[in-house]
């Protein structure tokens, strides 16, 4: 089990409530809904909004690592370079608010496979978040259970259109 946990705030640091969070992301097999087959529909995929002090908190499982699919063009050229076709583990994110625009990125976590190797070339060291194994007793019996679980914390900064570009910041 994963619990995301972050904050969405204004470059002034006013948080920022109502932010549409639209995640989606692997199952443990790196199997993604709508791509691999007998996969269910719309798996591991919601949207949801900040609360008013700009949080949110998603549970979600620990997504794998995935390979992307070997057919066609990319699968050719991949294979002619003679590179590996995976994807590291990571969460795919779209945070928007009307008057601030549309932020769409990628979290990854600290430590795991395919960071230096990304077949898509994706990762950023800014993506990169800490992944905390959470086993402590009382920590458990908060969240009402009983098996250790992860968290990952990260926070988002949204630049008004008036103002520039949207950007991620912490």
């Amino acid at each position: 089990m994963l619990f995301l946990r972050s904050r969405v705030a204004s470059p002034d640091g006013t948080p920022l409530a109502g932010v549409e969070l639209d995640v989606w992301q692997a199952d443990a097999a790196g199997h993604n809904s709508n791509i691999h087959p007998n996969m269910p529909e719309w798996n591991l995929r919601g949207r949801f909004h900040s609360g008013s002090d700009g949080t949110f908190e998603v549970r979600t499982i620990v997504p794998a690592p995935y390979e992307i699919p070997k057919g066609g063009p990319t699968g050719a050229v991949l294979s002619a370079l003679g590179r590996h076709f995976f994807r590291p583990a990571h969460l795919h994110l779209k945070i928007k608010r009307p008057e601030y625009g549309e932020l769409t990125s990628q979290l990854y976590f600290e430590g795991g496979d395919y960071l230096d190797s990304d077949v898509a070339n994706a990762v950023r060291e800014g993506l990169i978040a800490r992944l905390v194994r959470r086993d402590d007793p009382k920590e458990l019996a908060a969240r009402g259970l009983q098996k250790p679980y992860f968290e990952v914390r990260y926070d988002f900064m949204l630049v008004p259109l008036h103002a520039g570009a949207v950007r991620r910041g912490a």
